[in-house]
């Protein structure tokens, strides 16, 4: 399976909430060269998840507006603070369901960084940073600690 992920573009520092911090300029203008970069390489995902929270979901619309097809559905194990082991059952148990080759996931750090760094590394003390608008791709055996290969990793020009 291929896995992408991204994490959302740079937000605004505070809001009412963390769940309501929105995306600023700059992260709207970094979203969108990550998009065209992922573009260029034509991927074919089939499935698209992101978390709840404002900044992703903007995040989301941005790659949206660029890759026709993609529609995401809105998953609450994408928001920052999930622990990594849900993370895995949750992406596991997703892809068992609907028999997925190819899925996007936008979402946090810590959250996306710690997931990265156990499918390459096998554990979070090898720290991989995905920063804000960064995505990689993936390609995942079965969703266990140092189970990927790095296949490439998009970081928009800004």
């Amino acid at each position: 399976m291929l896995l992408y992920l991204m994490r959302h573009g740079e937000a605004v520092a505070s809001a009412v909430t963390d769940r309501d911090r929105q995306l600023t300029e700059t992260g709207r203008t970094n979203n969108l060269a990550t998009a065209s970069a992922l573009s260029e390489r034509k991927p074919d995902i089939s499935h698209a998840l992101c978390s709840p929270y404002i900044r992703a979901q903007e995040t989301a619309a941005d790659l949206g507006s660029v890759i026709p097809g993609l529609d995401f559905q809105q998953v609450e194990f994408l928001t920052p603070d999930t622990p990594t082991n849900v993370f895995f059952d949750s992406v596991d148990n997703y892809c068992e369901l609907q028999q997925v080759a190819a899925l996007l996931l936008v979402g946090h750090n810590p959250l996306l960084s710690n997931a990265l760094s156990v499918l390459m590394g096998g554990t979070q003390d090898r720290a991989r940073h995905l920063d804000t608008s960064n995505l990689v791709c993936l390609n995942v055996e079965v969703l266990a600690p140092a189970c990927a290969e790095l296949k490439y990793w998009i970081r928009p020009e800004a």
